[in-house]
């Protein structure tokens, strides 16, 4: 293992589909058995949402067990990082609208209070005016 990945990425990902679709159906959850060789499963028999086998079957060594395993980890850890990566995104564009929503509403307080107050002046304004011409 003198390289970090030695794999190239696609060989990695075919890997981890090999892992999680293509092998025996116990790993993958399905009460099906494996298709035996003279009779090929038709594709109406098949079982939905699963993709074919992989067509080269990877025999494991000791010497490459824990190269696939590790690239697995890395893919599987890569993937996970996108995934956090886009939800603080979304988070974080929530709460941004949020607080605009707010500073809308408190301006919107503001100018309320002045134009009451500008009311309330006038008015005082007339009342005075209105006992002046009376007296």
């Amino acid at each position: 293992m003198g390289d970090k990945y030695p794999l190239s990425l696609k060989e990695r990902e075919e890997f981890s589909l090999a892992l999680t679709q293509g092998w025996p159906p116990s790993w993958r959850g399905s009460g099906h058995q494996a298709p035996s060789a003279c009779h090929p499963p038709k594709a109406k028999h098949a079982p939905a949402g699963l993709a074919a086998p992989p067509r080269e079957i990877i025999h494991f060594t000791e010497n490459n067990i824990q190269i696939y395993f590790f690239n697995f980890i890395y893919l599987f850890m890569r993937d996970t990082d996108e995934r956090e990566a886009e939800g603080e995104k979304k988070k974080k564009k929530k709460k941004k609208k949020k607080k605009k929503k707010k500073k809308k509403k408190k301006k919107k307080k503001k100018k309320k209070k002045k134009e009451k107050k500008e009311k309330k002046e006038k008015k005082e304004k007339k009342e005075k005016k209105e006992k002046k011409n009376h007296i």
